[in-house]
């Protein structure tokens, strides 16, 4: 019997470990857009920026409940005139959770130089999430 336990034990282990949860990705390439999501599903929003210009996309926090779980910098999708080039675009990437329960959201991101804190952003680009 103790075997059987530990069987089904180390198969419901596997299972679990094997299944990954699907990440939404969005890329904001025009001032606004939109997403429709699950409470709590993990979600991506990918943001155009210059590389080597200073600018950096920064994300207003305090205004929702999406919860941000992390931030990195990726290659922008290579096309057939386009080569990976020292200080050419790359794609900022939030990785956010949505929260259990929501109706609608939206999340704000400006671009900026971090030391030019009084300064207008350079640009503004709006996410609007809606519950599915």
């Amino acid at each position: 019997m103790k075997i059987i336990v530990l069987v089904l034990g180390a198969c419901l282990l596997m299972h679990c470990s094997i299944q990954k949860k699907a990440i939404t990705h969005v890329t904001l390439k025009e001032k606004e857009d939109s997403l429709s999501i699950k409470p709590n599903a993990n979600f991506a929003v990918e943001i155009p920026v210059q590389s080597g210009t200073g600018y950096t996309w920064e994300f207003d926090a305090l205004s929702v409940q999406s919860k941000l779980m992390g931030r990195n910098t990726a290659s922008m999708p290579a096309t057939e005139d386009s080569t990976a080039m020292v200080g050419g675009p790359v794609l900022e990437v939030f990785t956010f959770k949505a929260p259990a329960a929501f109706r609608e959201e939206t999340l704000t991101f400006t671009l900026r130089r971090p030391w030019e804190k009084n300064n207008t952003p350079a640009d503004v680009r709006v996410l609007r999430l809606k519950r599915l």
